[in-house]
């Protein structure tokens, strides 16, 4: 239990350095509410699985596959609120600054929706999953028949469960990473020659985030180009 425990703070405290940055970076570009938080959090289950599976899975057998999977799962919602917050606080730092806020006030007000989200947030979604359930449980005291969709969720439940039962298809994450690698040389290449820059960050939301999300920001970055 404890190596368990020991492994899975540290995963936090080191994947959740990381990904603030990245979350509190696209905040600053392009908003919270277009952040890839989904994605990010995509990267740390494979990441969070893939450690699991090679020194936790050996030792504890087939048969914890499952207890392993919801630790994961556990721990990846701790980097989750890590990159949400972080997504929160530039934001607002952001949108301070250009109001003239005084930032250790708005630090103190983040402090207090922090505590007052942990909360709410928790029985809220008991009582949803009493009434619709989600995806995956067994819907055993819930009202209604049909359960909630969770497709995010649903998806990073079977990312892990794919990587514990060494059953995910790494040919796809191959071909992704083998994209955003080729997108950062011919980023560089265009810097070093003076061009128009191809963010690979942005090709990379423009993949994953739907057209109705990134529609509105397109337009908005013409509009404000003009």
């Amino acid at each position: 239990t404890w190596p368990l425990v020991l492994g899975g703070v540290l995963f936090a405290i080191v994947v959740g350095a990381f990904i603030a940055t990245v979350a509190g970076y696209m905040a600053g570009l392009i908003g919270a509410s277009n952040s890839p938080v989904s994605g990010i959090g995509i990267l740390a289950i494979v990441s969070g699985a893939l450690l699991l599976a090679v020194f936790a899975l050996p030792a504890l057998g087939v048969g914890a596959t499952d207890a392993l999977v919801a630790f994961a799962l556990f721990t990846v919602a701790i980097v989750f609120s890590i990159a949400t917050i972080s997504n929160d606080n530039l934001q607002d730092l952001k949108t301070g600054q250009l109001v003239g806020a005084s930032p250790w006030r708005q630090q103190v007000a983040l402090m207090v929706g922090v505590l007052a989200g942990a909360a709410v947030i928790g029985p809220v979604l008991d009582l949803l999953n009493q009434a619709y359930g989600f995806p995956g449980d067994p819907n055993r005291a819930a009202i209604a028949a049909e359960p909630l969709g969770a497709p995010q969720a649903a998806l990073i439940s079977t990312l892990a469960r794919g990587v514990l039962n060494a059953e995910l298809d790494w040919s796809l994450i191959a071909i992704g990473a083998g994209i955003g690698g080729a997108l950062i040389f011919f980023d560089e290449i265009l810097g070093a020659l003076k061009q128009m820059r191809i963010p690979p960050l942005a090709v990379g939301i423009g993949m994953y985030l739907p057209m109705d999300a990134t529609e509105p920001v397109i337009v908005g970055a013409i509009v404000g180009w003009f």
